[in-house]
């Protein structure tokens, strides 16, 4: 149970950063704060405090207590109720009861934002350019594949993530829906048909597939070259509960080593376009009976 609450802890760690702080690391404390809205003029965030029971993941649910401004006594009381009832014994839940309050943080930010639309009619709009004019618009980096949806005769539609630059070394996700490793296949032969992808530093690539016929699952992943770069990137979909998606971050180094950040931004590039693309809901509770896992030998 130990190593599990472990390994949840530094995926959090990588996956939400600043966001998450170690309240005491010897009672096992810890505190994410989840954000949503235009911070400059209107900031709405949770704050979920949690520590860990010595019987977490096995029989119990993290211990936690929810902090929110926006919220009602009565509200925060449901939306606690509605957190317990997301978990499962014997897995891990943190990622899910984050990201759930993230989403609840959002729909309740934009009720408020059409309520406040509603009765100013002088409001305007922004467009796609956030108010920033093409001439004024910095240049892109010339790695940067346009975040668009493309399909080849037989590979699946494959979604570009925008591009994230730290000290020149350039990071971007790209993510397909696939069911068979065959597809898997694919999407990587038609990602390198791209001469800036194919020549990029790393492809660090992970999938999960459901194979419903002989009741599999079908995992694995490939660092090429950075280390445990890939089996990261696994980790995320574990514990996103992901199934039938590949998904691929392309880096191209700058010259500077990075350090631990580019795990942070491997991880950060992908779960973003994952949720953008609908692939980070959870799977409905019939579907997570224990499967046999198999991962596929090189």
């Amino acid at each position: 149970m130990e190593e599990a609450q472990l390994e949840e802890i530094q995926a959090l760690r990588a996956i939400y950063d600043q966001a998450f702080n170690v309240l005491s690391e010897a009672g096992k404390e810890y505190m994410i704060e989840i954000k949503t809205g235009d911070f400059a003029q209107k900031p709405q965030s949770i704050i979920l405090e949690f520590l860990y029971p010595p019987d977490y993941p096995l029989t119990s649910p993290p211990v936690f207590k929810l902090r929110c401004s926006m919220l009602t006594s009565e509200e925060t009381c449901v939306l606690a109720t509605q957190l317990v009832e997301i978990y499962n014994p014997g897995e891990v839940v943190m990622f899910q009861w984050v990201e759930y309050l993230r989403e609840f943080l959002a729909e309740k930010f934009e009720a408020s934002n059409n309520f406040s639309d509603s009765v100013n009619d002088g409001a305007v709009t922004k467009d796609n350019h956030s108010g920033i004019d093409d001439a004024e618009a910095p240049n892109k980096s010339s790695s940067d594949v346009q975040p668009s949806s493309h399909k080849s005769e037989l590979c699946p539609i494959i979604h570009h993530g925008e591009a994230l630059t730290d000290r020149k070394s350039t990071f971007q996700a790209h993510v397909a829906e696939a069911t068979t490793v065959e597809q898997v296949g694919i999407v990587l032969h038609e990602l390198k048909s791209n001469k800036k992808i194919a020549t990029a530093t790393h492809n660090i690539m992970a999938y999960r597939i459901y194979d419903a016929t002989r009741q599999v699952l079908i995992q694995d992943c490939d660092d090429d070259g950075e280390s445990a770069a890939g089996s990261r990137l696994l980790h995320l979909l574990q514990i996103m509960k992901l199934e039938n998606v590949v998904v691929v971050v392309t880096r191209w180094y700058g010259g500077i080593h990075l350090g631990p950040d580019r795990f942070k931004h491997i991880n950060n590039c992908a779960r973003i376009l994952l949720q953008e693309q609908n692939f980070g809901k959870s799977l409905p509770k019939e579907t997570k009976s224990k499967r046999k896992s198999k991962k596929k030998s090189n």
